[in-house]
C-alpha cells in the first residue's frame, strides 16, 4: 500500500472547535497535511459534523486504554509522518523539513523534571532520573522500526505499571523510549524577543603597547552573523594589546559573506581561517591552537564580550602563579538573564569539583604555554561537553584556579548549542563522570547514581523523590570518602557531604 505523507493529529473537546478550523484554514493555504486524525472522549455530533465539512479527518474516541500518543504509532502503516499537535502549536513547513529527517521529535522546554516525577514508585529496571521530555507535541515517522509493537507495548506497560504511575501516559512514553532505546530529537521552541542587553565592558585603554608575550585567542564562527562584530571589537579593545586574533570560520551556506564582512576589519593581528568542509566546533578550536602563535591561547564565543582588561588580568595572574597552568574566571550572562556564575578558585577544591561539573567556564579560559603542552590541549571531535572532558583528562597533570572577577560576559540568547542538545550534552556530562570515577577512585555508578551525583542538573532540587535522592547522594558521596586514598583532598570531600546537608535543610524549610 502506498503511504500518505503527513497527517497531523490533535485531541479535542468542544470549546476547541472554532480554533482548530481557524488552523485547518490556514494550513490549507501554506502546508500540504494528507488528513487530519481527531482524538476525542466527548464531542458533540454537530461538532463532529462541522469538522468533517471544513477537513478530511478520521475520528478516533479515546477510552481507558486508548490513548492520542500510544495510538499515533498505529497510524504509521498508512502515513510517513504525524504530528501531535495542538491549536496553539504553528506548524510550518520549515519545521517540517527540519524534524522529518528524524525518528522521534518532542517539544523540550528548559524547565527539567525527570522521569521519577510519572511514578508514585520507583521501577529499578529503568533510568528514573532521566531528564523527562514534554510530549503534548510529538513528530514521529515510519523510520521508527516495529512502531504496531511500540503501540501494543505502550497498552500493555500502560497495565502493567498502572498502579505505580501518577502521569500515565507520559511515564509510558518514557519507558518505551528506553526499551526501544528510541533517539529523541529535541523540538526547540525559541523566544523571538530578545530583552534589551545593557552591559559595561569598557574599561579606560592603556595608551602604550603592553610588554609581554604574545596571547592568541581563539574564536570560532559558524552560521552566525548577527553578533560576532561586538565579540571581535571586545577582544581589540583589550587593555593588553599584544594579542593575535584567530577566526576559525566553518564552513556553511554564509561562510563567504561572513568572510567579506570580517576583512573588512582593518587590524593586522587578526587571522582568518576558512574551512574547506564542516569540521565542528571542537576541531575548529583545535585548529585555531595549532595555528596559535602566542605562550598564552585564550578562548573567546562569537556572540560573547570580554571585559577589557580581562587578558590583562590573567596574564597578570600567571606571572604571579608560575605552577597554575590554565586559569579561568566569573562571568555573568546578559540577554535573557543577568546570572552571574562563580565556580572556586583553588585547585584542590576545583579537582574534586571536577568529579561533577565543569571547574571552569570554557569560554574564560587561557592556557599557560610555559607549563602546559600544546598537544594537551587538543579537544576531541565529535563529542558534547568538549570542554568538561578535556578538563577531565588534564586535571591530574597541571593546576588550575579562576579568578574570583567577571571578565565575560555570556550571551543568552536561546540558541546556544548546550539548550538544544540537552539531552546529548547530559549524556556526554555523565560518561565524562563515569571516566572520572573509574580513573581515580575504581567506582562504578550507576546511570541514576551519575545523574543524581552530576552538578549539571540540580536533582535534588528538582526531584519529587526528595528524600531517596538525598539519603543516595550522601551514600555516593561516603562511598567516594572511602575510596579516595591520595588524590582528592578529605577536608574538600567534606565539606561536598556538609553542602548536601546544608542545601537539603534548606528546601525542607522552603517547601
Amino acid at each position: 500500500m502506498n503511504k500518505k505523507t503527513l497527517a497531523l493529529a490533535y485531541e479535542l473537546n468542544d470549546n476547541d472547535i472554532n480554533l482548530f478550523i481557524e488552523q485547518v484554514k490556514k494550513y490549507k493555504k501554506e502546508i500540504s497535511v494528507d488528513k487530519y486524525l481527531i482524538f476525542y472522549f466527548d464531542l458533540s455530533e454537530s461538532n463532529i459534523n462541522f469538522i468533517k465539512n471544513n477537513c478530511d479527518c478520521d475520528f478516533i474516541k479515546l477510552n481507558r486504554f486508548i490513548k492520542t500518543r500510544f495510538e499515533i504509532f498505529k497510524y504509521l502503516s498508512k502515513y510517513k509522518y504525524i504530528i501531535l499537535t495542538n491549536i496553539s502549536f504553528n506548524i510550518t513547513n520549515d519545521f517540517i523539513e527540519k524534524y522529518k529527517i528524524h525518528n522521534f521529535s518532542t517539544i523540550f522546554f528548559n524547565n527539567i523534571r525527570f522521569v521519577e516525577a510519572n511514578f508514585k514508585k520507583l521501577i529499578r529496571k529503568y533510568h528514573m532520573f532521566e531528564v523527562a521530555h514534554d510530549t503534548t507535541i510529538m513528530f514521529i515517522t515510519d523510520k521508527i522500526k516495529n512502531y504496531n509493537h511500540i503501540r501494543n507495548w505502550c497498552i500493555y506497560i500502560f497495565y502493567r505499571y498502572r498502579r505505580k504511575m501518577i502521569n500515565r501516559v507520559d511515564a509510558t512514553i518514557e519507558l518505551i523510549i528506553q526499551k526501544f532505546n528510541i533517539d529523541v530529537e529535541p523540538i526547540t521552541i525559541e523566544s523571538n524577543s530578545i530583552s534589551n542587553i545593557k552591559y559595561d565592558y569598557k574599561f579606560k585603554k592603556i595608551s602604550e603597547k603592553v610588554d609581554g608575550p604574545l596571547v592568541s585567542i581563539i574564536m570560532s564562527i559558524y552560521n552566525k552573523d548577527k553578533y560576532y562584530k561586538k565579540a571581535i571589537e571586545s577582544v581589540l579593545n583589550q587593555t593588553y594589546e599584544n594579542i593575535e586574533l584567530i577566526i576559525v570560520l566553518e564552513y556553511s551556506d554564509i561562510q563567504d559573506k561572513i568572510y567579506n564582512q570580517l576583512v573588512r576589519i582593518k587590524d593586522k593581528r587578526i587571522n582568518i581561517i576558512k574551512n574547506k568542509t564542516r569540521l565542528g566546533f571542537a576541531e575548529s578550536l583545535n585548529i585555531g591552537i595549532r595555528a596559535s602563535r602566542g605562550k598564552f591561547i585564550a578562548r573567546v564565543d562569537d556572540d560573547d564580550i570580554c571585559v577589557a582588561n580581562r587578558i590583562e588580568k590573567q596574564v597578570n595572574y600567571f606571572k604571579n602563579n608560575k605552577d597554575v597552568a590554565i586559569v579561568g574566571t566569573y562571568m555573568k550572562f546578559f540577554g535573557q538573564s543577568n546570572l552571574i556564575c562563580k565556580l572556586p578558585t583553588e585547585y584542590e577544591e576545583l579537582k574534586i569539583i571536577c568529579l561533577y561539573k565543569t571547574p571552569l567556564f570554557h569560554p574564560t579560559v587561557m592556557f599557560n604555554l610555559n607549563i602546559i603542552s600544546k598537544k594537551d590541549i587538543y579537544y576531541r571531535s565529535k563529542i558534547y561537553s568538549e570542554d568538561y572532558d578535556l578538563w577531565s583528562k588534564l586535571i591530574d597533570k597541571y593546576k588550575i584556579a579562576n579568578l574570583p572577577e567577571i571578565l565575560y560576559y555570556y550571551r543568552l540568547n536561546g540558541e546556544n548549542n548546550s539548550t538544544s542538545n540537552e539531552k546529548l550534552m547530559n549524556e556526554s556530562h555523565l560518561d565524562i563522570m563515569k571516566y572520572q570515577l573509574k580513573k581515580f577512585l575504581n567506582l562504578h555508578f550507576s546511570f541514576d547514581d551519575l545523574q543524581m551525583l552530576s552538578g549539571r542538573i540540580d536533582v535534588l532540587g528538582l526531584t519529587l523523590k526528595r528524600k531517596y535522592v538525598y539519603q543516595r547522594k550522601i551514600k555516593l558521596w561516603k562511598k567516594i570518602e572511602k575510596k579516595n586514598k591520595y588524590f582528592y583532598s578529605k577536608d574538600y570531600i567534606e565539606l561536598e557531604i556538609d553542602n548536601i546537608r546544608k542545601y537539603y535543610q534548606i528546601l525542607n524549610e522552603k517547601s
